[in-house]
């Protein structure tokens, strides 16, 4: 999703140069400083602003496996109003990447100092432009910058093992004692590669393309800040953004409840056994009474790892409590949740277990049982809920115990094999009777809102037309920023059909509100400014709609055929990349479009000079070291074609490159 920025002490206009695909450093925050991804470097690191509280919101990637490729993700629940600084609840919580700042400030401008091994507090923002670079005659250079970068615009596949020999290489030279914080840049990188072609025993890549693909690695490394501190996997960076296809078969497909047979896992492991140490049998409550360990052994228990400087664990802790006491309200009820903290001190998990958390934990001074647990689970991310069923006789660990709450509630418990197979049965079954008319009615109302006189419009005179369900908030500044976008393509589109020769087939296009604002007085200032229609404020349709299409970030633009069926969930994707042109956004249509852009591409320079960038930009695609992004230019997703900087991954779409005007040698 996109998202408002993460701090309100930027000052000024501030330039960009990070990876398009969300990295880079922030000027500041409105909060104290998180740890460091790399506890042994508490000195060295920039303290990375993905994982600093800002007023308002907060902006992180989504971990979870299904989840969409959108670094824009934010997260819902029964919208509650809230105050500016409130982290809120799921409602209030904005899942993204911050959509504006890839700021490097220093990477590319001096290459005296390193970044990545620079004290956050000891980068020196130069607010001024490179005049010299700016009054270099770049039409004249622009065949030697081409000879130089030849060769670079295919990006080589990474595999984890290479990115765990990155991570390790980076490691070893970011701790250097020798030169310590003020490595040169270029030398930086080049002691890098030396180190990880060893790791490797034979490497072709070059420091060049080893810092490209740190610019995003680093950004995964932070986001797993938490089980770094506690579990020594730091070494470990996997991959976490993910696509969805469009097919709703694969968008309900079943949660991962794998039955590891690994010795680690698969222990007919006794409770007493995972959480005990030699000195302690006992779990603490909230109140703080000990609670023997043995009591478990006939209970289903979820593992919860989590931190209260995170506010992504803030929203789902809000949620699982009110989970967990749905639970224990029920006759049969026979769970338990064991609390496992990754806070910095004690006082952080006092504040956040004793005054929150209605179920058990280890205590915080057990490091050495919190840090098995995470090795034993293979804690990637927080926060994380892993779920084990009593009867040794079935050793299945659920580890999407995250994934199950946010999809299916309280109704997800026992949590066996079983339930979660009927949940996905009758999802399905839900999804194939869907009609126009069970989306948008309830008993209550069989209308949707106009303009005009607060006027009625019955869903029963939209059937037979395509429609886009638009979920978005006044609150959410990415949706101020697309709302105009899709009113200007919206009345393109009516425009077009209007233009058609009409027949009694001849379909129609609509879009409807489904608001997440906080408050009805946000809801008419959203809406007062639509040309559409809209659900009215506080329909539990909207609730229900929202976690129908399991919609994790906004704005989002649900696209239904005349049928009422769903045509894709990537309405706005469509909308950044085909204009008014992708509709009516079937899949026939895409893959028009999407020819007619490869087509487009062959006329296309394979080299630019872009007006907001200093680098040489290369043409790319999906085939050739191109994928999903997010536009520096423009802060919109993009996919497929665009120009990209093999240095410092700054990426625009096609259409936003602005071709650099020579300066005159008079």
């Amino acid at each position: 999703m996109d998202a408002p920025r993460r701090s309100t002490s930027r000052g000024g206009s501030q330039k960009r140069s990070g990876r398009g695909r969300g990295t880079g450093l922030s000027r500041g925050s409105g909060s104290s400083d998180p740890p460091p991804y790399f506890p042994q470097m508490h000195q060295q690191q920039p303290q990375f602003p993905m994982m600093q509280s800002a007023p308002g919101h907060q902006f992180n990637y989504s971990l979870q496996d299904d989840w969409s490729f959108d670094p824009f993700g934010a997260r819902f629940n029964t919208p509650q109003p809230r105050d500016q600084y409130s982290q809120g609840s799921r409602a209030n919580y904005i899942d993204y990447n911050d959509y504006n700042d890839y700021n490097d400030y220093e990477a590319e401008e001096n290459q005296d100092v390193v970044p990545e091994t620079q004290q956050f507090q000891n980068i020196h923002v130069n607010d001024d432009d490179d005049d010299d670079d700016q009054e270099e005659n770049l039409a004249g250079e622009r065949a030697k910058k081409v000879q130089k970068f030849a060769g670079r615009a295919e990006r080589q596949i990474w595999t984890p093992n290479q990115e765990e020999n990155l991570a390790k290489a980076w490691v070893h030279i970011s701790v250097d004692k020798k030169v310590g914080n003020q490595q040169p840049r270029d030398g930086f990188w080049k002691r890098v590669l030396k180190h990880y072609t060893t790791l490797e025993g034979g490497s072709t890549r070059t420091h060049h393309q080893l810092n490209s693909k740190w610019t995003s690695l680093n950004t995964k490394l932070a986001a797993f800040n938490s089980t770094y501190i506690n579990a020594n996997i730091y070494t470990r960076p996997v991959s976490f953004c993910y696509s969805r296809d469009t097919n709703m078969t694969q968008n309900l497909s079943p949660i991962n409840t794998t039955s590891d047979t690994s010795p680690a896992v698969v222990n007919r492991h006794k409770y007493s056994s995972l959480f005990a140490s030699k000195h302690r049998d006992f779990l603490l409550s909230p109140t703080g009474a000990q609670i023997k360990i043995s009591d478990l052994e006939d209970k289903t228990v979820g593992i919860y790892f989590s931190a209260n400087w995170y506010p992504q664990c803030q929203t789902f802790t809000k949620l699982l409590i009110q989970v967990y006491e749905q639970i224990q309200a029920k006759q049969d009820s026979n769970f338990e949740i064991i609390f496992v903290s990754s806070d910095e001190d004690l006082n952080a998990f006092n504040n956040f277990y004793h005054t929150n958390m209605p179920w058990l934990a280890i205590p915080f001074s057990d490091l050495e049982t919190k840090k098995a647990l995470n090795k034993k689970f293979d804690v990637e991310g927080i926060p994380c809920l892993v779920i084990l069923q009593p009867d040794d006789d079935d050793a299945s660990v659920l580890h999407d115990g995250v994934e199950l709450i946010y999809r299916y509630g309280v109704d997800a418990y026992p949590f066996t094999k079983e339930r979660l197979d009927e949940l996905l049965r009758l999802e399905k079954e839900k999804h194939e009777r869907q009609t126009l008319l069970n989306l948008l009615t309830n008993h209550d109302r069989d209308f949707v809102l106009a303009h005009l006189a607060s006027k009625e419009v019955l869903v029963s005179s939209l059937m037979g037309k395509t429609i886009g369900l638009y979920f978005s908030a006044q609150w959410c500044l990415p949706s101020q920023k697309f709302t105009p976008k899709l009113i200007s393509i919206y009345q393109k589109i009516k425009q077009n059909i209007a233009k058609q020769e009409f027949n009694e087939e001849q379909e129609d296009f609509e879009i409807i509100y489904v608001s997440t604002d906080h408050d009805e007085q946000e809801f008419n200032s959203s809406f007062s400014v639509m040309p559409w229609l809209a659900l009215p404020f506080g329909d539990p349709t909207s609730k229900n709609l929202t976690k129908y299409f399991d919609i994790r970030g906004i704005p989002s633009l649900i696209i239904l055929g005349p049928d009422g069926k769903t045509v894709t969930k990537n309405g706005r994707s469509l909308i950044n990349l085909y204009e008014e042109e992708a509709y009516p956004f079937t899949e026939a249509r895409v893959e028009l479009l999407e020819k007619q852009m490869d087509e487009d591409a062959k006329n296309l320079p394979s080299v630019e000079l872009h007006s907001g960038h200093h680098h040489e930009l290369m043409l790319v695609s999906q085939g050739n070291g191109g994928g999903p992004f997010i536009c520096c230019d423009c802060d919109e997703q993009g996919l497929g074609w665009a120009y990209q900087c093999i240095d410092c991954g700054y990426e625009v779409h096609t259409k936003c490159v602005r071709p650099v005007v020579p300066v005159s040698s008079a």
